[in-house]
């Protein structure tokens, strides 16, 4: 017998969404992967450390001048308010020197100076404590915003998650920590924190004697070498302008410098020498050379010149005076008489 058999299927109607529910349930939520890192300070990344904090500041002024800028960023501004103020006050007495070597000697002060700020903690604390502790200091982080900080600033947050388990280890075998000890991570980073915080300490102490020191000690190691690199380059100009004098030459020649000379002389006819009618020809003369050539020539004009007569010194006077006279008496008595030659000779 053929027997038909119903096959009865039921389907099971899907649970309404509450978006409130799977909110609340937490089981398979996980947080994002942390985008902080620690920042590698090697001699290799070091010009990339740098333009990368340039560009930070120009974006943290950026920002604040649009009135945007977070705490963070306000406090780029500090350092980079000093340079900049360092700079003015270095372009101002270059301004006010005289000599070359002077002159460049001022924005090598200031180099030297943050550059002293710099090293001094390296050399004197960073270094030793890499080698005697096997961490840095120093060492910065980058957080999950891209700002960079040093990673012990803060003595109440530590952000120790970013040190991998087996830097912990080769740390702590460094600082003699027993890997039997109860919480050795918790030890190893207490110990990290305390050598720190007197490394901190000791920069702050010493920092105030220490820079201004070691800017002098380079100020004074760069001067010789600087000296004698402008006096290279000044040797080097000297030849170039002997080997195409006429060239240069030609450039000075300009007769609006005779022009005014004379229209001085013209409006001054008959009238006394005085330092400021000295000083307007020192400064017609001297035309575009400078003050300093100025200066000289004026010097030499009031040597020279003085209350309105030309003044000539006792020991030439002598000399011409005997040189004009020996002439009158040789050839003059040739075709003069002796009394007329005497009433022509000049006296003093």
């Amino acid at each position: 017998k053929t027997v038909d058999v119903e096959v009865i299927t039921t389907r099971k109607e899907k649970p309404e969404f509450d978006i409130t529910r799977e909110i609340n349930n937490r089981t398979f939520i996980r947080p994002l992967p942390p985008k902080g890192h620690i920042v590698k300070t090697g001699i290799l990344n070091a010009p990339l450390n740098y333009f990368d904090d340039v560009k930070t500041d120009i974006n943290a002024l950026k920002s604040a001048w649009n009135g945007k800028a977070n705490d963070h960023q306000l406090g780029k501004l500090n350092d980079l308010g000093m340079k900049i103020g360092g700079l003015a006050i270095a372009g101002y007495l270059f301004s006010m020197r005289q000599t070359p070597i002077t002159k460049i000697m001022e924005f090598i002060g200031l180099g030297s100076f943050f550059a002293s700020m710099a090293i001094w903690p390296k050399i004197a604390l960073d270094v030793p404590a890499r080698i005697i502790h096997g961490f840095s200091p120093f060492m910065m982080y980058e957080d999950s915003q891209g700002r960079k900080k040093r990673f012990f600033t803060d003595n109440q947050y530590i952000p120790f998650d970013m040190l991998s388990h087996k830097d912990i280890n080769r740390i702590g075998n460094k600082l003699g920590v027993s890997k039997n000890q109860v919480n050795y991570r918790e030890a190893v980073q207490e110990k990290m924190r305390q050598i720190a915080l007197q490394n901190n300490t000791m920069w702050m102490l010493t920092a105030g004697f220490a820079t201004p020191i070691m800017s002098a000690l380079i100020c004074n190691f760069c001067e010789p070498y600087v000296e004698k690199a402008y006096n290279a380059h000044l040797n080097k100009k000297t030849n170039k302008i002997i080997e195409n004098f006429s060239d240069y030459t030609s450039k000075y020649k300009n007769n609006n410098i005779n022009e005014s000379i004379n229209q001085i002389i013209a409006s001054n006819d008959n009238k006394p020498i005085t330092k400021e009618l000295l000083s307007r020809i020192a400064n017609v003369l001297s035309g575009t050379l400078g003050s300093k050539v100025q200066q000289c020539i004026e010097k030499d004009l009031n040597e020279k010149l003085i209350d309105g007569n030309y003044k000539i010194p006792d020991t030439h006077l002598t000399a011409i005076q005997t040189r004009i006279a020996n002439i009158l008496e040789n050839e003059g008595k040739k075709i003069l008489p002796i009394d007329t030659i005497k009433a022509i000779t000049p006296t003093e």
